[in-house]
């Protein structure tokens, strides 16, 4: 799948520019009743008042290949002149800065920022306020949690200014219109402030699989990455992150309750150690329940795939369960389900609860430390050419799953299936999903052996739910759902 963030969002930031064991008790958030009982624009005046003292100017120093600007000269050039950088020797171009925004969380001076404002930083300087004469502060990166995208840097010597720490919220109570403002510093301007509301949740975050985004209109710009989402209330409910390219009031924030969740392990041990239970799952539909025999409305992530000898393989979770709990957490989502395992303490039992056929089932397992991935394999597996019978309806060509074809695909010899050879674009199987070297090994939850197996059993107009190997860019094992639509247009 490509990235969508390559496509339509991106960070808060240009290139090599701008960017844009404590506890944290969640206070009270933002409702109608927290609101400051005050005419309407004096309230953004006393969260501004408040928040502005908390909210910090990052620039981060670092080197530039030129590797990086081959072919644009013009960008070149930007970068000598607006950013002072000077020609280096061999393959730099100079220094670089990346303008960006934080946040105070501790009178020791820890400062909570995006990761990709601070990840390739040499040096780190800190304003607290644009007075004239005021010097920056230096500060170091003492934690970064690049799959969070978060990271927290610290100053080197005792501040000047009095340090304000910000107030938590909870991002779980945040609703769809609420007010909120948005704080940072907004193509290098220095600190500002903007207003809107909350324009949706859990929208997919790309590239960060842990969290899904909390969507607002308030205006976020380059230069805003790292800076607070702030709630009427004055209470920190999300991390300003990313922004459509090309679109105006559309911006992203970190839901702040996914952050707290990590902030112990930062701040002891400046890296975050996730939980595993080894299942791959996709998100239910209400087609997809109707065959599991779920709530048509249910909204729940579902086992395509089950590691051998993990925490779930283990207690005997397995494919089509659908997960409804995790750690007495509600689980409505994939995201929903990876950010409380990430969470969970790894060692400790924790309750899974899953819908089997219809039947609640509880498991209990113990989360353990997630798999450091393999290395990449040399060479990619290639599909196979010969031997493929075809499936005009579907437009695809299948095969049996000889040993052949099975070493030719990346498949263990011993695996039953059907394997696609080729895939017709714009056809049925393009739609779902399918390429060729995928190997369908159950329709509708019942396994399929052959070619002809598969064939009898997409004799219908109806609507196929597949089960699918395909071999991922680590040369593992990797499951799918594709749903092969059959139906005939009404």
């Amino acid at each position: 799948m490509r990235d969508l963030r390559s496509r339509i969002i991106v960070s808060v930031s240009l290139p090599l520019a701008m960017a844009c064991q404590t506890t944290f008790a969640a206070r009270p958030d933002s409702s109608p009743s927290a609101v400051l009982p005050e005419t309407e624009s004096s309230v953004f005046e006393q969260v501004a008042e408040k928040l502005l003292p908390s909210v910090v100017n990052i620039s981060a120093r670092s080197t530039v290949k030129s590797s990086l600007l081959q072919g644009d000269p013009i960008f070149k050039h930007f970068l000598e002149e607006f950013f002072g950088g000077e020609e280096g020797s061999g393959s730099a171009l100079g220094k670089a800065v990346a303008l960006g925004s934080g946040f105070i969380i501790d009178d020791k001076g820890t400062i909570l920022t995006n990761n990709h404002v601070v990840s390739e930083a040499e040096e780190i300087k800190v304003a607290f306020t644009e007075a004239q004469g005021e010097p920056p502060a230096d500060a170091k990166v003492v934690g970064r949690d690049p799959d969070l995208d978060v990271a927290l840097i610290r100053l080197k010597h005792p501040a000047k200014n009095k340090l304000v720490p910000v107030q938590f919220g909870d991002s779980d109570r945040v609703r769809v219109g609420q007010l909120v403002m948005a704080f940072g510093n907004p193509f290098g301007q220095g600190h500002s402030a903007t207003h809107g509301i909350i324009s949706q949740k859990e929208r997919p975050a790309p590239g960060i699989p842990l969290a899904t985004y909390l969507q607002t209109d308030a205006p976020i710009n380059p230069g805003n990455s790292g800076g607070p989402l702030v709630s009427m209330g004055g209470t920190v409910i999300g991390i300003n992150n990313a922004i459509v390219a090309q679109a105006h009031g559309i911006g992203f924030a970190i839901p702040i309750n996914v952050v707290k969740s990590v902030l112990p392990q930062l701040q002891k041990s400046g890296t975050v150690t996730r939980g595993y239970i080894g299942v791959a799952v996709e998100n239910l539909t209400p087609d997809i329940a109707q065959k599991f025999g779920a709530p048509h409305d249910l909204r729940a992530p579902f086992v395509v795939q089950v590691t051998k000898n993990s925490p779930a393989g283990k207690v005997g979770v397995e494919p089509y369960d659908v997960i409804t709990r995790f750690a007495e957490k509600e689980v409505r989502s994939a995201s929903d389900l990876i950010a409380a395992v990430s969470a969970a303490q790894i060692g400790k039992e924790s309750i899974l609860k899953v819908l089997r056929e219809g039947r609640e089932k509880t498991f209990q397992l113990t989360p353990q430390p997630k798999p450091v991935p393999k290395e990449l394999a040399e060479t990619k597996p290639r599909a196979p050419a010969s031997g493929a019978r075809a499936l005009s309806r579907t437009g695809m060509k299948v095969s049996d799953l000889t040993r052949g074809i099975a070493s030719e695909i990346g498949a263990p010899g011993s695996m039953k299936g059907v394997a696609v050879t080729s895939v017709l674009p714009g056809g049925v199987a393009d739609a779902a999903g399918l390429e060729p070297g995928d190997v369908i090994v159950e329709v509708d939850r019942e396994k399929v052996a052959s070619s002809k197996e598969l064939s009898a059993k997409l004799a219908n107009d109806s609507l196929y739910v597949l089960r699918v190997r395909r071999s991922n860019e680590t040369g593992d094992d990797q499951y799918f759902i594709a749903q092969l639509d059959l139906r005939r247009p009404s």
